[in-house]
């Protein structure tokens, strides 16, 4: 956001970001360290460092700029986040010892050899975890490029080869069922989004295959915004067992939806999540990854 709103005080240093909070109106900065303090307040146990993305026309210098950047900051990340638990650089890497488990971020845009370059900064400052650096802001996923699926699936198989074996590689950001599938298979470890919540708030409806009304390679959407859903008494997905499914008709959630009452949005929530619970637990069976 900072990036596709530069200003006086929206904007980004060597220092870290700052920002004005549009909910208070306030003026924040946001630093490498601050970042982790803030993550040790909360007690995440999978701590990430401040990095920076570029955008999709970002030029070679731009590039190697964010990389030199986000591994800098990396670095700061690190030493704060030892100061803050109290760690040496041995106790750090020593797996004996209990502690958060610390990201880094793979940074480079579209560029695969600053991606590499950015990879390889970041195992040698050394940490617990690495991350996808997502696609440069404002892609659009469907951008060709040479892999079958398409650029993201490249980025994705390409960084889970290069990375470390032994340490543990984190999808940011990755995503819809489909994409899951693929970063699975290619290699990937954890995972986050907010796609499940998100799309369900704007009736959004992830159910298994032939019930919905777009069909995806393992599962179909349900749009409940659309208006033969109206009157629609069945649940969801007849093959569900979450609470919604059991308790809330199609029609029912559409109504709750199209008023914006909070109990809609978490009742499509639970669903979407369960959808998601269930989906990840068949992949990990089908990767032997248990």
């Amino acid at each position: 956001l900072i990036s596709r709103r530069p200003n006086v005080k929206n904007k980004i240093t060597d220092a870290g970001c700052s920002f004005v909070d549009y909910e208070s109106g306030q003026y924040k900065f946001l630093s490498p360290e601050t970042s982790q303090q803030i993550q040790a307040n909360i007690g995440s146990d999978i701590r990430v460092v401040l990095d920076e993305p570029v955008l999709e026309n970002a030029s070679l210098t731009d590039i190697k700029k964010s990389v030199e950047r986000t591994t800098d900051w990396a670095k700061r990340s690190k030493k704060m986040f030892l100061e803050i638990n109290n760690l040496s650089e041995s106790e750090f890497n020593n797996k004996k010892v209990k502690r958060p488990l610390l990201t880094a971020v793979v940074q480079g845009g579209s560029n695969f050899e600053y991606r590499k370059i950015s990879l390889e900064a970041l195992v040698e400052v050394g940490f617990d975890v690495y991350g996808l650096g997502g696609l440069p802001l404002q892609l659009k996923r469907t951008w060709d490029y040479s892999h079958e699926g398409g650029f993201y699936k490249e980025l994705l198989q390409f960084l889970a080869e290069s990375m470390p074996k032994d340490k543990l590689r984190y999808a940011l950001g990755v995503g819809t069922p489909d994409n899951l599938k693929f970063a699975i298979s290619v290699g990937w470890d954890l995972f986050d989004t907010v796609l499940p919540t998100r799309n369900a708030r704007h009736g959004y409806i992830y159910v298994n295959k032939e019930i919905g009304d777009k069909e995806y390679d393992d599962y179909s959407v349900l749009h409940l915004s659309n208006s033969r859903y109206e009157y629609d008494e069945s649940p969801l997905d007849s093959t569900c067992n979450c609470l919604t499914c059991k308790t809330t008709s199609r029609a029912y959630l559409r109504y709750l939806l199209k008023i914006g009452e909070g109990s809609g949005y978490r009742l499509a929530s639970i669903h979407n999540l369960h959808f998601y619970s269930q989906f990840m637990e068949k992949l990990i069976k089908e990767n032997n990854n248990v």
